[in-house]
């Protein structure tokens, strides 16, 4: 008879910059939150007491990193850095959550630009028009304050990169 662990819960998905696909994690098992690609796990948080808060603190850091690792694309540099500035700052110190994910995306860098001849993941090269139009949306997400707002934004300009790397 075999015992089978469960599977961690996918709490959030997006996609960065360059089209790899996001997962933010909870393992309720292994009492952590996990922030993952498909090949690698980008960065851990750790649940350190059964406690509500504890809970809490490391969903929201984790939540930070997913963020910044969607914004400024899916290496272990990238979230190692936004995992140190989340593990430095606490949430409780910001008027809300979206106010300290914005704190860790300005400290850990801002979202990238793109210019006019980057190279897609299928081989796109995009015009002055394209890049244009996808930075206009990164600064929109930046300036917008209202988490739904800013995951519709997030959402709007990731459909916008696959029709352009996609495109006939």
């Amino acid at each position: 008879m075999s015992i089978t662990k469960p599977m961690p819960e996918v709490l959030r998905t997006s996609y960065d910059v360059d089209g790899v696909k996001v997962e933010f994690l909870h393992d309720e098992a292994r009492q952590r939150y996990t922030v993952a690609t498909r090949w690698v796990n980008l960065a851990h948080f750790v649940i350190l007491f059964p406690t509500e808060r504890s809970k809490r603190l490391a969903h929201e850091r984790a939540s930070a990193v997913f963020e910044a690792v969607c914004m400024d694309g899916a290496t272990k540099e990238v979230a190692m850095r936004a995992k140190r500035i989340a593990k430095a700052l606490y949430p409780s110190h910001c008027i809300n959550l979206a106010g300290f994910e914005r704190e860790v995306l300005r400290r850990a860098g801002k979202a990238q630009r793109l210019a006019a001849g980057y190279v897609t993941y299928t081989g796109r090269v995009f015009t002055q028009a394209n890049a244009d139009a996808y930075n206009r949306l990164t600064d929109e997400i930046e300036r917008e304050r209202y988490a739904p707002t800013k995951a519709a934004l997030m959402d709007q300009r990731h459909q916008l990169f696959v029709a352009i790397a996609t495109q006939a």
